[in-house]
């Protein structure tokens, strides 16, 4: 689930800078908006920096209930965001 975690953040990111380099969309979320704006590196590097972290402490502390749910969370997420692009961009 954490492979599938980090794969989707890698999708949302890719889609992410695709469209706000074609002007099909911008960026929704204040923070990364702020990081944005600094240019694409900071962007990159606040965006894996956050899930290589989030992956690192579920990893950790997999064993745990409250683990499995916000891991399961997140999932969602990313998947309801990465059906938006998809519903979106078709």
């Amino acid at each position: 689930m954490i492979t599938l975690l980090i794969l989707l953040n890698l999708v949302d990111l890719t889609v992410t800078i695709t469209a706000i380099e074609n002007g099909w969309a911008e960026e929704a979320n204040p923070l990364m908006d702020f990081f944005l704006q600094m240019g694409y590196a900071y962007f990159v590097v606040v965006k894996l920096t956050g899930v290589s972290f989030a992956s690192f402490v579920f990893w950790k502390y997999r064993s745990r209930k409250l683990t499995s749910f916000c891991l399961s969370f997140a999932l969602g997420v990313y998947i309801c965001l990465n059906l938006h692009f998809l519903n979106a961009f078709l």
